[in-house]
């Protein structure tokens, strides 16, 4: 992975979640549907550039525990949210 950072894939695993999470509310299928690819691809990428990352990588920005914790904070977020609509 070199010199690449990881935000687009962390942003991407979030992103398609809060689609899924808007499609449910709306019910709409095609929405969920493209989301859920996208967050299965996010997913992937995430996982291949992580096993690939250098552990004193400097250019993610960040660290891999921060882009973690980021995305289960807005994951969270997004939960508690849509339970109160």
């Amino acid at each position: 992975v070199g010199g690449l950072p990881l935000l687009p894939y962390s942003s991407m695993c979030t992103n398609c979640y809060v689609w899924i999470v808007y499609g449910v509310l709306k019910s709409e299928v095609a929405i969920v549907r493209a989301n859920v690819v996208g967050l299965v691809l996010g997913a992937y990428y995430f996982y291949v550039f992580r096993e690939h990352c250098p552990a004193n990588a400097a250019s993610l920005p960040g660290t891999m525990t921060q882009h973690v914790q980021g995305m289960v904070g807005i994951v969270t977020f997004t939960l508690i949210l849509a339970a109160s609509l």
